[in-house]
């Protein structure tokens, strides 16, 4: 949807984001609702394609950017990375182990799960 229709689907919605999720957990952190939104006007399809891929892992749980590591999908500044990098998919793995918990997510999870050899 185009951008500036946002924060009709997410009310607490700050403008401007071209990909954008929000979620609703309980004190566990067991996800209860989450929303995605993604521009469909002002990018091109390999920045879409890049925010679709970040905002729905993010709204799994993996809520945090980093400025550290300029190939992962969680980088903060702007990229158009559509693959997940060796250490994304180590953080993601790490993630759906029963023994994570999601105060380990702030603020920089990598720290807490085996990294990869990169």
């Amino acid at each position: 949807m185009p951008e500036p229709e946002f924060s009709r689907h997410v009310p607490s919605y700050q403008p401007v984001n071209y990909g954008f999720f929000w979620v609703r957990s309980e004190a566990s952190g067991r996800i209860r609702q989450a929303k995605v939104l993604v521009a469909t006007n002002l990018i091109r399809q390999r920045e879409r394609s890049h925010l679709i891929r970040e905002e729905l892992t993010q709204a799994l749980g993996l809520t945090q950017d980093s400025l550290s590591y300029a190939d992962s999908i969680f980088y903060q500044d702007w990229t158009a990375t559509t693959q997940y990098s060796a250490l994304d998919r180590a953080l993601i793995q790490c993630s759906i182990s029963p023994k994570f918990s999601l105060e380990w997510i702030k603020p920089e999870p990598w720290k807490f799960c085996n990294r990869p050899k990169l």
